[in-house]
């Protein structure tokens, strides 16, 4: 594929950097909640299981993403595309799409 037919497309890169952004916006909302901030501030909690709730999250979140995806991209392509003349996703375009759901959705 030349480069400026790859221009357009969802990659990878920019599905793990949104991931990413995802997950620090959910960081700085739990520091800067109420409860969240205030008790890790306090020594109520240690900074350790806090960081290893973020990874279990994190890890939870991802397997998530993924099966999500995959069912996005099977009902565009069953579903969608038979009805509306558009073409079918990729399944990279599919984790773009929950991803962006997710930050549209999110409180």
């Amino acid at each position: 594929m030349s480069d400026a037919n790859k221009e357009g497309l969802i990659t990878v890169d920019f599905n793990i950097l949104l991931f990413l952004f995802l997950a620090a916006v959910g960081i700085f909302k739990f520091l800067f909640s109420a409860s969240g901030g205030a008790a890790v501030a306090a020594g109520k909690w240690a900074i350790e299981g806090v960081i290893l709730s973020c990874v279990l999250d994190a890890a939870f979140v991802f397997v998530v993403l993924l099966i999500s995806a995959f069912f996005i991209k099977e009902f565009w392509g069953r579903l969608i595309s038979k009805l509306v003349p558009i073409r079918s996703i990729t399944y990279q375009e599919a984790v773009s799409i929950v991803l962006i759901a997710s930050l549209l959705l999110s409180r």
